[in-house]
């Protein structure tokens, strides 16, 4: 069974506000990540949260597991090993989201997930442009060592160790490689967001 977790623990300080609380059409943006998840088929989703918790259970209304990281000020890592901790014992895989994305896309889930049952990658990557981006795919190969992993580790050396057990697959959507840390990254998702609805989303199709 593939889950997925969603790192949203974080101060936000370069926004100036919680950004799982960003609103777009009148949802807040975890609300929106979480509809997408559900909608890509996936069913189990644990939203990992630090700063401003109750403030951010209290205000989105989903139905997710809400996994607190009192650590969360040691970095988004800290929140990812929290995420697969809480993982359940018949997770094959997670796809790991980031609260800075309220744009994802289902069929971006959807293309982690189809090529996983392809191979045996131990991690899946969307590209676009020759760049990576998010969401991806991380296997349970790998859930034990995340949470045994120093707190001073990154997401960048986990990458950097296993690139050969990596595979990038193309996105078609140059979304997977924006995200929301600054009020004017948000005010240009929102407009991303609006001309990808007037197309009828045929770029991440």
């Amino acid at each position: 069974m593939i889950e997925a977790i969603i790192l949203a623990a974080g101060e936000s300080k370069r926004m100036g506000r919680p950004k799982p609380l960003l609103h777009i059409g009148g949802k807040p943006a975890l609300a929106l990540i979480v509809d997408t998840l559900k909608e890509a088929g996936i069913s189990n989703i644990h939203a990992v949260i630090g700063h401003k918790a109750q403030k951010i259970i209290g205000e989105t209304d989903i139905d997710v597991d809400f996994v607190f990281n009192e650590n969360y000020k040691q970095g988004q890592f800290s929140s990812l090993k929290k995420g697969v901790a809480s993982l359940s014992k018949e997770c094959t895989a997670a796809i790991v989201c980031l609260v800075d994305q309220p744009h994802i896309h289902s069929n971006w889930v959807r293309l982690l997930v189809k090529e996983k049952s392809k191979n045996g990658s131990w991690i899946i990557r969307l590209k676009f442009g020759g760049k990576s981006g998010h969401p991806l795919l991380i296997s349970k190969e790998l859930f034990q060592e995340i949470i045994t992993m120093p707190s001073k580790a990154t997401a960048k050396d986990l990458m950097k160790k296993y690139n050969d057990q990596t595979e990038f697959i193309e996105s078609g959507s140059d979304g997977i490689l924006y995200d929301a840390d600054t009020p004017a990254d948000f005010e240009f998702i929102k407009r991303y967001m609006t001309m990808r609805a007037s197309e009828g989303f045929p770029p991440d199709a």
